[in-house]
This record gives C-alpha cells, structure tokens and sequence, in this order.
C-alpha cells in the first residue's frame, strides 16, 4: 500500500471545500497546529473535567518515583508533599525521619544496578516485591536457626551478680553455676563443723552474666 506523504513546507490543498475562500496555509501548519495540538487540547480539557486540583498534584507527585533515566523525576520536596495527602498514615516523628530517608532512598537506588534499567512503576513495584519476598525468606530462615539453637540444648543462664573483689567475683560465679545445675544451695555441715550455709554472700555492684552449655553441666 502506497502512502503519499506531503512535504510539509508545500501549501495545503483542501479536498470537498472552495478553495477559493480557504486560508493558504502549510502542510506543517495544517497538521501539527490545526490538528495535532487541537486533539491534544481536546484531550486536557477532558482531563481537567475528570481529575481536580488535588488529584493532579497527587499524581505529579507520584510520578517522582518514576525510575526512568535512573530516577531523573526524583524530587524529594514533592514526596514531603506527598505525605501531606495522608496525615491518618504518617505520625509527627515519621515525618520528621522521613526528609532522611529519602536521602537515603535515592542514595540507594541510584547505586544499585538492579533499579537502573527499570521503564516505570510497576517495574520499580515488582523488583521492590521480590526484594521484599528475599528479605522475609532471610528473616523466616534466621528464627528458624535460634529454634534450632534453642531446640539443641543451649542453655543461657543471666544472673546479675557482682562481686567487689576477684574472689567474690569467682564465689558469685560458682554459686550461679550450682543453682542453674540444681545444687542443693544449703550444703551439709563441711568439715570442722563449719557449716556451709553461713558463708557471706558477696556484695552485688556489678552485673555478671553466666552462660552455661548443656555439654558442660553434663561433664
């Protein structure tokens, strides 16, 4: 199929009308002026009839996020102005954090080569979803690992002890090691009539902690 394509510096030629009461204008003029920008006119003004002030600031605020030419529509005072649209979702220290965060996002973005090749939205969407499904997998794996860690046997006994002196130190020590391996605390009488049930308790100033094995009570 042949298309004849004017030059568009030649006058236009009406077809169907007088020509004699027509305007002598251009091919350009007729086509780019005449009915290229009288459609796209036609087209805002239906536009501004459906979408208010609000909804159009909205979405020009949105359209910063836009990943294309590696986030060259980034305008941070735009998505300031954005949480204004939602103060129910957004507290006063959010907010406040939220100027921060967005040095950061686009700090992150930008050196990241998985968001540079991205056409728009709803890729920069789908590749935020995957990263997201990654992170839950890594969280979900790491409560599993304590589970095991707890499920082996390892056992963690906090006490908080202190002891002044580097004697007292071991003695509160050895005393949280008996009580976490169930030691009768109240020994008989030792040797010489000494009982040792009377012995001074140290004098707490600093906490200790004591980690004990499961390997290590039963050795």
């Amino acid at each position: 199929m042949n298309i004849n394509v004017p030059y568009m510096n030649d006058i236009y030629v009406s077809v169907g009308y007088p020509r004699r009461n027509v305007e002598r204008n251009t091919n350009l003029h007729r086509y780019k002026v005449e009915i290229f920008c009288t459609i796209i006119d036609m087209q805002l003004q239906e536009l501004n009839s459906r979408f208010n002030d609000v909804n159009t600031e909205l979405l020009l605020c949105v359209a910063c996020l836009s990943p294309i030419d590696a986030f060259s529509s980034f305008d941070k005072r735009k998505l300031l102005r954005l949480v204004e649209f939602y103060p129910i979702e957004f507290s006063s220290i959010e907010i406040d954090l939220l100027d921060n965060q967005l040095k950061s996002y686009i700090i992150d973005m930008t050196s990241h080569q998985g968001f540079l090749n991205l056409s728009g939205l709803t890729d920069l969407a789908t590749r935020m979803a995957i990263g997201l499904r990654k992170l839950k997998s890594l969280i979900e794996k790491k409560d599993q690992l304590q589970k095991d860690l707890m499920e082996s046997g390892v056992v963690q006994v906090m006490f908080h002890v202190s002891a002044g002196t580097a004697e007292n130190s071991d003695f509160a020590a050895f005393r949280a090691c008996e009580e976490a391996l169930g030691v009768d605390p109240h020994p008989p009488p030792l040797v010489g009539g000494i009982d040792g049930g009377t012995l001074p308790k140290p004098e707490c100033t600093e906490p200790t902690m004591v980690v004990l094995h499961r390997g290590s009570a039963e050795a």
